[in-house]
């Protein structure tokens, strides 16, 4: 089963109006689009309960919204989104509030570690660097190791060459 691709999160505050019924769709809505509900809050309770007007009718959901691409404007990008969706599913809904959830910047790229005893210095023509690409895509030169760690580090954590003793040629 594939994951669903975001890299961005956005905490939206939702007031769906409309009684049981609406509130039922409203998180059926959620649900098929991936965004967990976090929390509901009823009668006037929840984090906004003092701009908001206290109604029996109405239901505050706690939402995170899961999107893909730049981080400017996101929280603008999540609250159209969902305010599309419950308008296309003709639920009473507005967005009170939206805002980005922090990334996680310590999360590492991972590297494979490939051998370097092939690697000649000088130009080649089109054509090797081709079939080198391949090659190491096909996993012809994996050294079955793979390192976490930024780009600038992953030079650092290169495999030893068993032929050239410590280190291999770059």
């Amino acid at each position: 089963m594939t994951r669903p691709r975001y890299d961005l999160r956005v905490r939206v505050f939702v007031e769906v109006c409309g009684g049981p019924d609406d509130w039922q769709e409203a998180e059926k809505r959620f649900d098929a689009h991936g965004w967990p509900v976090r929390g509901f809050h009823s009668d006037g309770d929840g984090p906004l309960a003092a701009a908001l007007e206290q109604d029996p009718g109405t239901r505050l959901y706690e939402v995170e919204v899961r999107l893909f691409g730049a981080a400017k404007g996101c929280d603008r990008g999540a609250a159209d989104r969902l305010r599309k969706v419950m308008r296309r599913a003709r639920i009473e809904a507005y967005v009170r509030r939206a805002e980005p959830l922090n990334r996680d910047r310590h999360v590492l790229s991972n590297w494979r570690v490939v051998s370097t005893d092939l690697r000649h210095s000088g130009g080649r023509p089109g054509w090797r660097r081709f079939l080198i690409r391949r090659a190491v895509m096909l996993g012809r030169h994996d050294v079955d190791g793979i390192v976490s760690g930024t780009p600038a580090r992953r030079c650092d954590w290169h495999a030893p060459s068993p032929s050239a003793g410590s280190h291999p040629r770059l």
